[in-house]
């Protein structure tokens, strides 16, 4: 009845996984966001399978028991350095990226390690009577995945103002939950729990963050406006200074009209590729309108001016090159929040120095 119950779990908990890859599969987005995402998928997923099959034979048969115990260690830390590997990647931090990599790659290293060492010792478990025992040294891989879990807070709580919003809430419960179940699993023998719990935060991920991927702008791959206002009210609520620039186009009805939408798409996309190159990883970027653009720069010090200079720069030195027909132009409005303002009020007052600048250019 427990083996019953414990393989139940670990099939709804693989079912929950294979519904959340098929809806990142459905969508055919290639990000690389969901590239990473799914490798956690596909790595989690492994483990639950090889967790699965491991508790069925268990009593049945000596040598595939065996193998399927030593495929479960050997494999067991790669979901692990999966996700340390997707969550560095979300917070967008790009120096000392090599040795966070080396240093995530501890937990999959040293249980493959264990496995191979297991294949001339034993220690790590045995099977008497047709069953799994734990061997001494399977403590010895519970402590590598902690001691990983902790050196990975360590790291990510360095540079956790790269993390807004449900992001900093998926790592919260990253941290919490797969280390008290796996705390409970070890003290508690015969007991599954870690890689379910890991199920959950799978679902957690793909509600809370990575199906926003799903909804950004299709043709430019930017934010939605739902999911920038969103994102708005979040540093609204946080009180800390922030800059804002919208920014809009200028002749883009002309460049319709004249070469048609295809080409108005190209342009709409080469001006986004642009804007993108310009703003830093961890600034958004929304397409808050047909040709209206909307960047939220996350840094606490007025640097708007600095950022429109350069995307100004880049638009000159693309229109320079002669490559279409047609230039690039846009007007902007920029503002640097310090006092807490609504939503509406900050969208109004951008919006009103767009409009300014744009009566400046046209006179």
């Amino acid at each position: 009845m427990e083996i019953l119950n414990v393989v139940d779990i670990n099939l709804f908990a693989s079912a929950m996984v294979l519904l959340v890859l098929g809806a990142i599969l459905k969508e055919k987005i290639l990000s690389k966001d969901l590239f990473y995402f799914k490798v956690v998928i596909l790595t989690t997923l492994l483990v639950l399978i090889i967790s699965t099959i491991s508790w069925i034979i268990d009593g049945k048969n000596v040598g595939f028991n065996y193998i399927i115990s030593w495929m479960l260690i050997f494999f067991n830390g790669i979901p692990l350095t999966a996700w340390f590997f997707y969550l560095d990647y979300k917070a967008r931090k790009e120096s000392g990226i090599k040795l966070r990599k080396i240093i995530f790659m501890f937990p999959m290293v040293s249980l493959m390690i264990l496995a191979i060492f297991q294949l001339y010792s034993g220690n790590v478990f045995k099977i008497v009577n047709y069953t799994y025992v734990r061997g001494p040294l399977v403590y010895l891989a519970a402590l590598s995945m902690f001691l990983s879990f902790f050196v990975f807070l360590v790291y990510i709580n360095r540079y956790r103002k790269h993390l807004m919003g449900r992001m900093a809430n998926v790592v919260i419960i990253f941290s919490i939950i797969p280390i008290i179940m796996g705390f409970i699993q070890v003290i508690l023998y015969g007991v599954n729990l870690l890689w379910p719990s890991m199920s959950l935060v799978v679902l957690y991920s793909f509600l809370y963050v990575e199906y926003g991927e799903i909804l950004k702008d299709s043709l430019t791959g930017f934010l939605s406006r739902d999911q920038l206002e969103q994102h708005l009210k979040y540093k609204i609520r946080l009180g800390k200074p922030f800059s804002i620039i919208m920014i809009d186009m200028d002749e883009f009805k002309y460049i319709n009209d004249t070469y048609g939408h295809d080409e108005g798409d190209k342009a709409l996309r080469t001006f986004a590729a642009i804007i993108k190159h310009e703003v830093k990883t961890i600034d958004s970027i929304c397409r808050y309108g047909g040709d209206e653009f909307i960047i939220l720069l996350e840094t606490e010090e007025d640097v708007s001016n600095k950022v429109v200079n350069r995307i100004r720069q880049s638009v000159n030195s693309y229109n320079d090159k002669d490559i279409k027909p047609y230039k690039l132009r846009f007007s902007e409005g920029h503002l640097f929040i310090e006092s807490r303002k609504s939503l509406a009020q900050i969208l109004s007052e951008v919006d009103e120095e767009m409009y300014r600048d744009k009566k400046r250019r046209k006179s």
